[in-house]
């Protein structure tokens, strides 16, 4: 394991464990496309300006993309995020996932 792994991949955990970041992904992810800032605002209690800083903080770590079109910016969750969360999905808590807690 490589410094540069370690280093990105607490990069994700960082990015994950506030919660605006964490709302701002599990929105995007259920959006199953693109938002723009505009679309996100009214979603969480927090001012635009930390939305799109969140965001950036998102970008930052891999794990939203960002498309613009004219003055506005559409964002996106990356293949690593819908990894990140459905690893987070399919535990439940223990390390052991939904399925194999079924079979027992």
């Amino acid at each position: 394991l490589s410094t540069e792994q370690i280093e990105r991949d607490l990069d994700v955990l960082s990015a994950l464990s506030n919660e605006t970041r964490y709302k701002l992904v599990r929105l995007l992810v259920a959006a199953e496309g693109e938002l723009c800032v505009c679309e996100l605002s009214p979603l969480l209690p927090v001012s635009a300006s930390a939305i799109s800083h969140a965001l950036a903080d998102l970008r930052e770590a891999g794990l939203i993309e960002r498309r613009k079109e004219g003055r506005w910016r559409y964002y996106r969750t990356t293949a690593r995020t819908e990894a990140v969360l459905d690893a987070l999905d399919t535990t439940d808590g223990t390390g052991v996932t939904v399925a194999e807690a079924r079979d027992d």
